[in-house]
């Protein structure tokens, strides 16, 4: 993977998007997101799309012996007007990966700080960006927006350490 980003154009078919926005906003298991700007998040479990995402970001690692240590993944929910301002997501130990996908809503809402220029993102497109070496955030929009978030703390072999 570039120092950048990796966009993968149709990550998610138009089924398996719409199989992720059916569970409803503010429900069961949704809770306010960690940055506090009004979204908010629902904890999914490992499943043959998260295995596919981790497998996405374990084959752009460079290094032998590099692996997914620890792993998380979301359904973030932004109202009309809600945004991220721009952060990062430093760890102790190990590289962050994340991948997003745009499920709903506007492509142009999602930032990096860096090289490179963020191109308008589709729904289902994925990007996979490192949230510990570049500034990222979401610009509030106009309009509601639903992504799908997985991520990874990656590190060698036998580094079992938390992060």
């Amino acid at each position: 993977m570039s120092a950048s980003y990796r966009l993968i154009p149709r990550f998610l078919t138009q089924a398996e998007r719409e199989g992720l926005c059916a569970l409803e906003a503010g429900g069961a298991g949704w809770v306010p997101g960690r940055q506090g700007t009004g979204y908010s998040k629902r904890a999914l479990e490992r499943d043959g799309l998260v295995e596919r995402a981790l497998g996405e970001m374990a084959g752009g690692m460079a290094g032998a012996g590099v692996e997914v240590l620890e792993w998380d993944a979301w359904l973030l929910d932004y109202p009309a007007g809600v945004g991220i301002p721009p952060h990062t997501d430093p760890l102790r130990d190990g590289s962050h990966l994340r991948l997003n996908v745009l499920l709903i809503g506007d492509g142009a809402a999602f930032y990096l700080d860096g090289p490179g220029r963020l191109p308008l993102i589709a729904a289902g497109d994925a990007l996979i960006f490192r949230p510990d070496a570049m500034r990222h955030g979401v610009h509030a929009g106009t309009g509601a927006r639903r992504v799908w978030s997985v991520g990874c703390r990656a590190g060698r072999a036998g580094d079992g350490r938390g992060t």
